[in-house]
């Protein structure tokens, strides 16, 4: 693969991936607020459905189902694995009418850095390498439905380890973030 042509392919999908990146920031999810980070869920997994990528979702009782798409799941490599979460900080409402605006090239908005518009970014990456034809080795994204509330294990059984690998299996790559009012608002749009 020729870095030039994928390179291309990301100066040609931006504006899409900025409008995906100013849709998924307009759905306001609070990390208790189910419904809207399950309808994130929703909406990364409508658009992976066009690549024909595998899906699968993790049901959750609170703060909405985890999301792994990945694209070549069956290629020979060692998978690439990236992630982010779907909830934000950020009370209903905090950011007015509409959340995300875009004003002199910044987008300003719930999760634009922490981290939807990370899983955005993360999208795009794949996006553009399918592509430019990369099929060496698979990769996925884990949309999680947050970092800050452990869920319990499957069979029910409290444990200590199990939240620590549960963060280090889901979590590790979810960026910190970089301001003072956590993630409070803006990133650069293009």
């Amino acid at each position: 693969m020729q870095c030039e042509k994928l390179f291309a392919k990301i100066d040609e999908l931006e504006q899409e991936y900025i409008q995906f990146w100013v849709d998924v920031c307009s759905i306001e999810s609070p990390t208790k607020f189910k419904e809207g980070v399950d309808t994130v869920g929703k909406y990364f997994i409508d658009k992976a459905k066009p690549f024909g990528w595998e899906i699968e979702v993790r049901h959750e009782d609170v703060s909405g189902d985890a999301v792994c798409i990945t694209m070549n799941p069956d290629a020979p490599g060692k998978a690439v694995c990236l992630s982010g979460h779907m909830d934000t900080v950020h009370p209903v409402g905090s950011f007015g009418t509409p959340p995300v605006k875009i004003e002199d090239g910044w987008i300003y908005g719930p999760g634009v850095k922490d981290c939807k518009g990370g899983a955005v970014a993360s999208f795009y990456a794949m996006a553009a390498l399918a592509a430019v034809g990369f099929k060496a080795r698979p990769v996925k994204l884990i949309c999680s439905r947050t970092r800050r509330i452990p869920a319990p294990p499957a069979d029910g059984t409290p444990c200590a380890s199990w939240r620590k690998r549960r963060r280090t299996a889901w979590y590790s790559s979810t960026p910190r973030a970089i301001s003072a009012k956590r993630s409070a608002s803006s990133a650069r749009a293009s």
